[in-house]
């Protein structure tokens, strides 16, 4: 552990079952007392086959191929596996390491804490008596090792248009092909999106209503358009003006009237409505018009007039005038690039679920530029806009915190230097431009 001094060695005793590593975490319903203890099973923990899965999809020649070198390895993780390929397939799969515990499974074996933990985190917990027989994890006959789900039950899509995910739940990777019928465990159906995945959507949706095609170059765009989808909704009708006009600031309120709604880094009035997002409350209490599964990318809607919303607003004034900006100050005035060694760089971008960003960008745990209202630590990472063109592949690529840690390289900040000013990495290819582009050769012995 790191100590103002240096550093000291700190002995922690941790117990595991066969089931895996005992927690005690009373504010996740996860006490460890004299009546019941909890263990937590990872199927992830229990191999080693990730960099290998990703080894072989590196040579699929179609998105039929990458999810079918992606099956034969079985180590995917927890994440959501996006493609296209030269003949204009395009998949969505989550096919991802997952505990063999069905509904019905979940159903029989849940503890009454169980389903509490189940109804909140979407974690079935099981009756640990049983752990060993009648609930212990399934398996299916084409699954790589016991205890997880085989490829037949884990959703997938291949279309011809689009698909999408916003770090969302498989149900919807384009509204029309929802993903029905898989077990909760893998995530929920027919289940509220995020603002930030109906922005997603929308990028795709609204480009092609306006131009009928998505270009690489506007592709490339939405990561910069920097649209707000809960600003968009909030804004319907005047609402967001009416609940901020009941304020009584009016500085504060003109300000967010003249707004165009976006977080770019040039943007005036961002700082108001993130703070209000922030704040807002949620569900019946905030939207008129609530969550509809046959509409999921247009509910909820509606910004409710009411004391909470309007309370929610003036305490969001006061927030951003207690940072001693002006009021009428740009975004990027309050949000600056904050990874060690970078400096204060302006960045567009924003709150990702509550603000409907799809460049979603956080500030948690900062320890450099302190100074600035919102130094960002987390959020958009490693972006890539590839596409097959005429002269073959076209890759944007950019590292927004850098290639180097070391602050004093010349790329440790010079990509985040280029998301500030929303430009790419003309990403080299082929053989030639691996040449072109080589700084230093290494030989290791």
């Amino acid at each position: 552990m790191k100590t103002a001094s240096g550093t000291t060695t700190v002995t922690e005793d941790l117990y595991r079952t066969p089931e895996g590593y005992v927690i005690d975490s009373p504010s996740q319903l996860m006490a460890w007392g004299p009546q019941s203890f909890w263990a937590i099973r990872d199927a992830n923990a229990e191999h080693l086959r990730t960099l290998d899965t990703f080894l072989g999809m590196g040579d699929a020649s179609s998105v039929e191929d990458l999810l079918e070198r992606q099956d034969a390895g079985g180590g995917m993780p927890w994440v959501n596996t996006i493609a296209a390929d030269r003949h204009g397939d395009a998949l969505y799969a989550d096919h991802s390491v997952v505990p063999h515990v069905t509904d019905e499974h979940a159903s029989r074996c849940m503890t009454v804490v169980g389903r509490l933990l189940n109804t909140v985190a979407g974690l079935p917990g099981l009756d640990g008596n049983r752990a060993g027989s009648s609930c212990a994890w399934g398996t299916d006959a084409d699954a790589q090792r016991p205890g997880i789900f085989g490829d037949r039950h884990l959703p997938d899509v291949v279309r011809r248009d689009w698909v999408m995910n916003a770090n969302d739940s498989f149900w919807l990777p384009n509204p029309e092909s929802p993903l029905e019928g898989y077990p909760a465990i893998i995530g929920c159906e027919r289940c509220e999106r995020t603002m930030r995945t109906q922005m997603v959507a929308r990028y795709v949706m609204d480009r092609l209503a306006a131009e009928g095609v998505e270009t690489p170059a506007s592709l490339a765009e939405h990561q910069h358009d920097n649209r707000q989808r809960t600003a968009e909704v909030m804004k319907a009708d005047g609402a967001l003006d009416r609940v901020c006009r009941l304020t009584g600031e009016q500085e504060a309120c003109a300000v967010l009237a003249a707004w165009d709604g976006r977080s770019d880094a040039t943007s005036v009035g961002t700082a108001i409505f993130t703070e209000f997002v922030k704040r807002a409350p949620s569900g019946i209490q905030l939207w008129r018009v609530p969550f509809n599964a046959d509409d999921p990318l247009n509910t909820p809607r509606g910004l409710r007039t009411t004391p909470s919303t309007v309370k929610a607003m003036k305490d969001a004034i006061t927030a951003v005038e207690a940072t001693g900006l002006p009021i009428d100050s740009p975004w990027g005035a309050y949000q600056v690039a904050a990874d060690r060694g970078a400096p204060p760089l302006p960045l567009g971008g924003g709150e990702g679920n509550l603000a409907g960003n799809a460049n979603a960008l956080a500030s948690r745990k900062p320890t450099h530029n302190l100074g600035y209202a919102r130094p960002i630590t987390y959020g958009s990472s490693h972006i890539q806009a590839v596409s097959f063109g005429p002269d073959g592949v076209e890759p944007r690529t950019i590292l927004t915190y850098g290639q180097y840690e070391d602050p004093g390289s010349p790329w440790s900040s010079d990509q985040t230097r280029l998301f500030s000013e929303e430009k790419w990495v003309s990403f080299p290819w082929t053989d030639a431009e691996i040449r072109a582009d080589l700084v230093q050769t290494v030989h290791l012995r």
